[in-house]
């Protein structure tokens, strides 16, 4: 199935990889045309569709389906290696300990700085938009879940090349190089409330990169990032707890609409931005 690709394993691979971004960027400037275009339309059927509450979860599923499919096919296809991906199993019992003290110690820090900057927003109408954007705990498992396939993905598409060390930590940059084709995201880093999101999965990503190298497994990843997002959400909401405001009573009727608009196409770009 892919004999059309280069006979060199490296590059091969790095080739692979390159796919994946192009077809990350793609399916989100897809969906960005597709909200502008129904931004533009102005009959009820369209305001219906473009207020319809599932295109976060369609995004989401369509996104995270791609993230765990596309490592998958690769080792299958004998394009990336299982090793580089992280699904080999491993013995645990040397490399346990070290990671449950990392992740923990990782998930508490990042927690203290979070905690510390929003205590300091508290009140604000960034405190409010990171309220209405910060999802549900529910969402906490599919985000890492996409977001550490995806950082397989990079990291067996560079290993062959820049070797094990390496290769990692550069498929962090590239990870966080390619987030900024989503026009999604650069808007939410436009957004006070929102960017901070952002942030904060780019933070994660260096995290799990580390349990990857302590283990080799994208297994312990995972179980890095997840926890570190509970403990950020846990100590931000509690933080934040009773400090929302109300929205001014003069905003017109047609920012509301564009409000609404951002939040169903903007607001979960592939399954969140954590």
């Amino acid at each position: 199935m892919f004999n059309w690709l280069p006979q060199d394993d490296a590059l091969r691979s790095l080739l692979a990889g390159a796919v994946y971004m192009l077809l990350q960027a793609l399916g989100s400037w897809i969906s960005w045309g597709l909200a502008r275009w129904l931004g533009r339309l102005h009959s009820p059927a369209a305001i219906r569709l473009r207020r319809w509450r599932g295109w976060p979860l369609v995004g989401q599923g369509l996104g995270l389906a791609l993230a765990l499919a596309f490592p998958f096919l690769m080792v299958l296809g004998g394009i990336f290696s299982a090793d580089d991906v992280g699904i080999r199993p491993i013995d645990w019992s040397v490399p346990l300990p070290w990671v449950l003290a990392v992740g923990v110690g990782s998930a508490l820090w990042l927690a203290l700085l979070w905690g510390s900057y929003w205590w300091r927003q508290r009140g604000s109408a960034s405190a409010t938009a990171w309220r209405e954007s910060s999802g549900h705990w529910a969402d906490i498992l599919p985000n890492a879940l996409y977001h550490e396939a995806g950082a397989a993905t990079f990291r067996a598409a560079l290993i062959p090349l820049a070797g094990p060390y390496w290769g990692v930590w550069i498929a962090i940059l590239w990870k966080l190089l390619a987030s900024r084709a989503s026009p999604q995201r650069n808007a939410r880093l436009r957004h006070p409330g929102q960017r901070e999101l952002v942030y904060l999965g780019w933070a994660l990503d260096w995290v799990g990169a580390i349990l990857y190298l302590l283990s080799k497994s994208v297994w312990a990843a995972l179980f890095g990032r997840a926890l570190g997002q509970v403990c950020v959400l846990a100590v931000t909401r509690l933080i934040l707890r009773g400090s929302y405001q109300e929205p001014p009573l003069a905003a017109s009727a047609n920012d509301q609409g564009h409000d609404d608009q951002g939040h169903e196409h903007g607001r979960r770009e592939e399954p969140k931005a954590l």
